[in-house]
């Protein structure tokens, strides 16, 4: 008797900015990923460029994801995630008007926490962002 396979979908990940290099080898490992190359923020049309061809986008604070972004996303759009301490930067009731989940880190890692895994075996994005931006120098960009 044979042992049945489960497949996995492997989604298109659209990453805005650099994250640390094993949170990006683990979403590749599962995932089709596409990372910012110059790790910058996205003009608004990048970034909208970047969300049409993608299943799930992984932000920074650097994104700002207000009404009129998440309006213009795409209906493929599964997931929208953060990688951020905090999701000011979301407007959570226009993402929920265009029922686009909204994933983020939480809290664990102000208590030392390691980055969970960015992507869950439900295929849901999931990831953290910590201290990067802080440690490359990227605040205030």
């Amino acid at each position: 008797m044979s042992t049945p396979t489960t497949s996995r979908q492997r989604l298109r990940i659209a990453v805005t900015r650099a994250l640390p290099d094993p949170v990006i080898q683990m979403i590749r490992s599962r995932h089709d990923v596409w990372v910012n190359p110059d790790d910058r923020t996205l003009t608004p049309d990048e970034f909208q460029a970047v969300a049409a061809k993608a299943d799930a986008l992984i932000v920074t604070a650097f994104n700002r994801c207000d009404a009129e972004a998440i309006a213009k996303f795409p209906p493929s759009l599964r997931i929208l995630s953060t990688y951020s301490v905090g999701i000011e930067h979301i407007d959570l009731d226009a993402a929920k008007a265009q029922r686009v989940p909204v994933a983020d880190r939480g809290q664990g890692v102000l208590r030392g926490e390691r980055a969970a895994a960015a992507v869950r075996e439900d295929a849901r994005v999931g990831p953290a962002r910590a201290a990067h931006e802080a440690s490359a120098g990227c605040a205030g960009r």
